[in-house]
């Protein structure tokens, strides 16, 4: 059986059962109404930062700041359409180098938390309705520089089929000693968290607030 996240090439399809996180590979095309080119995979937040986080952590405890998130569009109106409204769609999360060439492959427990994210209709900051993937529980176990993989996938007929794939920005995992802290939770997070999105929200408070501008007045 081959991993699901190790699983590349795009247009290839495996047998898929939600209940096992496992795939057997098939050869055969994607559905003829879905094309990669007619799909773009866009990071609308990239990684930034995280806290290495310990074999005893909770999920989620010490995630990947801010928590990415990956929207589909397409040009098309009609599949654009198709896509808000068919939960068939997914991504998978994987965890890669900072360059593709590795000197040494990233152990398995290195990530953990949740790595796949379904569709979530939502409103964008425009006020449009748009797909959008959400990690906000991606911990990493191992301190080095990394990006994120993101591979969307359409489920049928207990297959997946991957349809696009895209890379994220660097991001450093810091030791905790080092780590310089999360920033205050984005305005994207914010709207989708309001909207039902379960994303943890972080505010400065008012007295950190208030000590940054005396520091200023200084």
């Amino acid at each position: 059986m081959t991993n699901i996240h190790n699983f590349i090439g795009v247009g290839a399809a495996f047998n898929y059962d939600p209940k096992y996180a496992s795939c057997t590979p098939i050869c055969r095309p994607a559905f003829a109404h879905l094309s990669n080119r007619d799909l773009t995979l866009i990071i609308r937040q990239q990684p930034k930062r995280a806290k290495v986080s310990g074999i005893k952590d909770k999920v989620g405890e010490k995630p990947i700041d801010p928590p990415p998130i990956v929207q589909v569009k397409s040009k098309n109106a009609t599949l654009e359409n198709h896509l808000l409204q068919n939960p068939a769609f997914f991504v998978m999360a994987t965890l890669i180098g900072a360059t593709d060439v590795l000197e040494e492959p990233i152990p398995p427990h290195a990530v953990h938390g949740s790595l796949s994210s379904s569709l979530h209709k939502l409103k964008d900051i425009d006020n449009s309705d748009g797909g959008f993937f959400i990690f906000p529980e991606i911990s990493i176990r191992v301190e080095g520089d990394y990006r994120l993989r993101f591979r969307l996938y359409e489920i049928s007929s207990n297959q997946a089929i991957l349809l696009k794939s895209v890379d994220s920005e660097i991001f450093r995992v810091y030791p905790a000693k080092y780590f310089p802290g999360m920033d205050e939770s984005t305005f994207l997070s914010r709207s989708f968290s309001d909207q039902g999105a379960r994303i943890r929200i972080r505010r400065i408070s008012k007295i950190s607030t208030k000590r940054l501008v005396r520091l200023d007045e200084c």
